[in-house]
């Protein structure tokens, strides 16, 4: 964090202590909404279902640490920070390159972010995303 700035600090409005509004669609655009579906391969079987509600679970966290990153280390395209933390290496982001990455970004930017702080924002937002689908699965269509 630059000197003395708490985490939640330039973090996106829902990160800040997650009220209750669950306005992750207000944060991710519609091209980071592509990236949440990207594993959505067709699945019919219940565990195929939840497969793929957690892959997407794991892409909006991951997103929404893009953004948060992006914000701390004051990138002009925190969208295209974002996606590419979505994204990961060829076989997708696995927790601990997105943590790697994502430290290693903030220190190359002058920040002091522990490894421990950044994955309590892994976490934190993981349990966001996976309400925010859990809410959105709950809504009529």
């Amino acid at each position: 964090m630059r000197r003395s700035e708490p985490a939640s600090e330039g973090a996106p409005a829902i990160a800040r202590g997650a009220q209750a509004s669950y306005g992750l669609n207000s944060i991710i655009s519609n091209k980071d909404k592509r990236i949440l579906n990207e594993d959505d391969r067709g699945e019919t079987s219940d565990a195929g279902l939840e497969r793929t509600r957690e892959g997407r679970a794991e892409a909006a966290r991951n997103l929404l640490l893009g953004h948060w990153a992006a914000n701390l280390m004051g990138l002009k395209d925190g969208e295209a920070y974002s996606q590419a933390v979505a994204r990961g290496g060829a076989t997708g982001p696995h927790d601990e390159d997105v943590l790697r990455k994502v430290s290693r970004d903030l220190a190359d930017s002058g920040l002091s972010v522990s490894l421990g702080e950044v994955h309590a924002k892994m976490e934190e937002f993981l349990a966001l995303a996976r309400a925010q689908l859990e809410f959105d699965d709950k809504q009529p269509i």
